[in-house]
């Protein structure tokens, strides 16, 4: 099936400020980029911020938010480590894709206000990923699956926050300097966190 032009200006605005940065992604660039007219921007969004708001939230946000929902029906189900090991993979995967179109949030007053009035409802933002994490190492304790010394919150926020880190430093520095590559980082980590 055939992309929307709204889809096309979607994937386009992710993949230009992931080259370019904010400042490179024009909306000529971003419309040249998904072969369509600039006025075709304007069309479908307000404007540049309501853009890459709608590509966060809309386009790199559910893929993510359906993994962290669905980890309560896993309990019991394979190994806590095994899915953990996946949730980080994913997670990695996902703040990849998305600290570029972060990293012009944080640099623009406009689109970062933008994107905090709409994490103000509760329903998008990082908290969203840490208790659901949180809430999966609890369930999996209360099966004895977890040693119940693990502090689900912590466990959460260090295991999201160990790929955020990998992700960004990499984006920053380059992967050939990062100390660990990808999957020791994940293996390594789930491994610290559910010592007994």
């Amino acid at each position: 099936m055939a992309l929307t032009t709204r889809d096309r200006i979607l994937r386009a605005a992710i993949a230009v400020v992931r080259e370019a940065g904010l400042a490179g992604a024009t909306t000529r660039a971003i419309a040249e980029s998904a072969g369509v007219a600039e006025g075709s921007i304007y069309r479908n969004f307000e404007d540049k911020t309501d853009l890459i708001r709608t590509a966060i939230t809309e386009y790199l946000l559910p893929d993510f938010i359906e993994l962290l929902r669905s980890l309560p029906s896993r309990v019991g189900t394979k190994t806590p480590q095994a899915h953990l090991r996946t949730v980080a993979t994913r997670a990695l995967a996902f703040y990849r894709d998305v600290l570029p179109m972060w990293s012009a949030l944080s640099a623009n007053v406009e689109l970062r206000e933008s994107f905090r009035s709409h994490t103000r409802g509760g329903e998008i933002g990082p908290h969203l990923a840490i208790s659901g994490v949180a809430r999966y190492i609890e369930l999996e304790q209360q099966r004895g699956r977890i040693p119940p010394h693990v502090d689900p919150k912590a466990a959460a926020q260090m295991l999201l926050g160990s790929v955020f880190q990998q992700a960004f430093f990499a984006q920053l520095v380059g992967e050939d300097h990062m100390p660990l590559p990808d999957d020791k980082l994940v293996e390594r980590t789930v491994r610290t966190l559910l010592r007994t």
